[in-house]
């Protein structure tokens, strides 16, 4: 694959009822981003929670190994989903967001999912019209 993307940031929370450890794992078998490619915030939630705040920023080559390993995992609800509701994924200046369930890392499956996600921004490399940056995208879950 071509290189399409300049960066991917990835951001997501993990409540103290949750299992950290899990999600890591999983990112780190489906997606192949490790624990430290992320850096780690501990916060406290309303009621005095515990609240575990995990952002990344990947570059380059690393970007674009994750976009593949996103859409190579993705389920084919999700990769159907995607390409009919692509422009919803994407905002003024082309870059593509997705939001993963983190439930599915367990399952080495991705799904798109909006409940609890893991967000996903990826920031084309290069932009052109945006006819052909739909096209591109969605031959990215092709």
């Amino acid at each position: 694959m071509q290189s399409i993307f300049s960066s991917c940031a990835i951001s997501f929370f993990v409540h103290a009822t949750e299992d950290p450890d899990r999600i890591f794992d999983g990112l780190t078998s489906v997606l192949r981003i490790d624990r430290s490619e992320l850096s780690l915030e501990e916060l406290e939630g309303y009621f005095g929670n515990h609240i575990l705040s995990a952002k990344g920023l990947l570059v380059g080559k690393r970007a674009n190994e994750i976009a593949v390993r996103i859409f190579v995992s993705m389920d084919d609800n999700s990769k159907k989903k995607f390409k009919t509701e692509i422009e919803k994924s994407i905002d003024e200046h082309d870059s593509l967001f997705l939001r993963i369930d983190r439930q599915g890392l367990r399952d080495s499956t991705l799904v798109l999912s909006d409940d609890e996600p893991i967000h996903i921004k990826l920031k084309p490399k290069n932009r052109s019209d945006r006819g052909t940056m739909l096209d591109t995208y969605r031959e990215l879950a092709s």
